[in-house]
């Protein structure tokens, strides 16, 4: 009888350590698992935030190369001459017709200020851009220049006035006026007398009568 107790009792002794071993390896088990779980979720919120910060870098590159990719602009070129005003950038351009426009890119712009510096300079085209004038330079050119609306609107003023500008314009826009000044008369526009008599004094014409002569005469 001993032999059985003490067998039943080895049973139970060993039963039970297996038990304990069981309990403590599915803590472990659970505490690795929790901790896998709890890395996982860690290394995911750190891809998250990694994916956020690309994010952040792209935009900032791509505002940045916005920012530095300065949009060209389109600059206004008026013909200031009855008739045809030609122009030379990359090509041969036309603008057919007095007061009539046509807009350029700036780099052509700037090629054709560049090519045709005595046009641009003389008021026989009119650059309707003052940072463009500014940015090439011209700015004291066109201190003295007429701009389209004030040379349409130039033969309408008084004709003191009208004289006073006359004198201090460049002289391409001096003969301009002159040719104005006759098609008009042809056309049967009536312009005052004054205007046609002091003009007429300053260019040494007769713009009156119709009649030419040299200056000084």
């Amino acid at each position: 009888m001993a032999t059985n107790t003490n067998k039943t009792t080895a049973t139970t002794s060993t039963t039970k350590k297996a038990t304990e071993v069981k309990a403590v390896n599915e803590t472990v088990d659970n505490a690795l698992a929790q901790e896998n779980e709890l890395l996982k979720k860690q290394m995911e919120a750190m891809q998250a935030q990694m994916e956020l910060l690309a994010k952040q870098v792209a935009m900032n590159t791509n505002t940045t190369n916005t920012t530095n990719q300065k949009t060209e602009r389109n600059i206004e070129f008026i013909n200031m001459v009855p008739g045809t005003l030609v122009l030379r950038g990359n090509q041969i351009w036309k603008i057919e017709g007095q007061f009539n426009s046509r807009s350029f890119l700036e780099r052509e712009a700037r090629i054709i200020v560049n090519n045709m510096q005595n046009t641009i300079r003389s008021g026989y085209v009119y650059i309707a851009d003052s940072d463009f004038i500014k940015e090439n330079e011209l700015s004291e050119v066109y201190n003295t220049m007429l701009s389209d609306k004030q040379l349409k609107d130039l033969l309408n003023k008084n004709f003191k006035e009208v004289v006073e500008i006359y004198k201090t314009v460049p002289k391409a826009q001096q003969e301009i006026i002159v040719t104005m000044i006759k098609e008009r008369k042809e056309s049967g526009v009536q312009i005052d007398a004054n205007i046609l008599i002091k003009i007429g004094e300053l260019c040494g014409q007769d713009l009156l009568r119709g009649v030419e002569y040299e200056d000084g005469e």
